[in-house]
């Protein structure tokens, strides 16, 4: 096989231009099926890609792309399509042809609503909309029932549909830095979740049906506004990281001595007196952090108790959090879904 054409971040628009036409031939002759001009200035998308039946990664992020030609869904073979970090208000309807799509990153971006083509690519698995500027997701969302990793955070969500419950397959569900004061019923349907992320709302409680979330591993709900621990969370067997930081929290429930699999609670920057007694009764958990409460006001290194002083915090997590990088966002390192998530 010959040489492929080497491309790299940040090469500038004049490079990319100049080796735009080898990597097209490549394309075509079956010698590559990934194309990446990663933050190279573009302001539209090429028109030489127009055609590449063969192309199965595009990845055009970090540039200052304004928008998406109607053509762009015509490259059928697209699995995966990268667009995140450019300036894009709204997608063509004729982006719902990508019907082997499975990886979609429109991140950064400048989208105040979820375009209607996303909702119909039916064939999605891994979905960006994160740092946009999204009032609210679409009924029309729940159409995406083969998705299994949803990320939804910095936008400015108010609410979130009921329709969600359509969405079973979810195992990854980031919806922090939005406004949410509320999160619907619903949610209890998702019964394949691990990670939940809430941080950053405006959350004083949770609904009951959230404790039906069997499979949940990871529960992130700092910086909220909650004064006691929603007691559905402590029917969250599974349980393995609970974040509860920075809320208002002045005890913490008996009822938590069910969560028997936690590894690692956060209860940091909180209202609380002293260490819960209760929390010596759960046997794994590893690392308990309690700064910044009245009875704990300085900022030690993460309070290990000792009889498992030592241990990793994230040593039991479980496969379904770590699972090629879907681990919580602290221990991800990349963040670019053209990698296979």
């Amino acid at each position: 096989m010959a040489r492929l054409t080497h491309t790299y971040p940040g090469m500038g628009a004049r490079e990319a231009k100049r080796v735009l036409p080898a990597l097209v031939g490549e394309v075509s002759g079956g010698a590559r099926t990934d194309i990446a001009l990663v933050g190279c200035g573009l302001t539209t998308v090429p028109e030489a890609l127009r055609g590449l039946t063969g192309l199965r990664r595009l990845d055009l992020s970090g540039n200052r792309i304004t928008s998406v030609p109607a053509w762009l869904g015509e490259l059928s073979g697209l699995d995966v399509l990268d667009l995140r970090g450019n300036r894009l208000a709204e997608l063509p309807d004729e982006l719902a042809g990508l019907a082997r799509l499975r990886v979609l990153d429109l991140g950064h971006n400048r989208l105040a609503t979820l375009p209607g083509a996303v909702s119909r690519l039916t064939g999605l698995d891994f979905l960006k909309v994160d740092g946009n500027r999204l009032a609210a997701l679409p009924d029309a969302v729940a159409g995406l029932t083969g998705l299994s990793w949803l990320d939804a955070r910095h936008n400015r969500l108010k609410v979130l549909p009921a329709a969600l419950r359509g969405m079973g397959r979810l195992d990854y569900l980031d919806l922090a830095g939005n406004a949410l004061a509320t999160v619907p019923d619903s949610i209890g349907a998702l019964s394949g979740l691990s990670i939940l992320d809430l941080s950053r709302n405006r959350l004083a409680t949770l609904p009951d049906a959230i404790g039906g979330l069997t499979r949940l591993k990871v529960l992130r709900l700092a910086d909220n506004q909650l004064t006691a621990l929603p007691p559905a969370v402590c029917r969250l067997a599974g349980l393995e990281a609970l974040v509860v930081s920075h809320n208002r929290l002045t005890t913490v429930p008996e009822a938590i001595g069910a969560l028997t699999k936690l590894v690692k609670l956060d209860l940091s920057d909180n209202l609380l007196d002293g260490t819960p007694g209760v929390l010596a009764d759960l046997p794994e958990l590893a690392v308990l952090e309690l700064d910044g409460n009245p009875g704990h006001p300085t900022r030690p290194p993460p309070y290990e108790l000792p009889e498992t002083a030592g241990r990793s915090e994230l040593s039991s997590l479980s496969s379904a959090a770590l699972w090629a990088g879907r681990a919580p966002r602290e221990e991800r390192t990349a963040s670019t879904p053209t990698r296979t998530p």
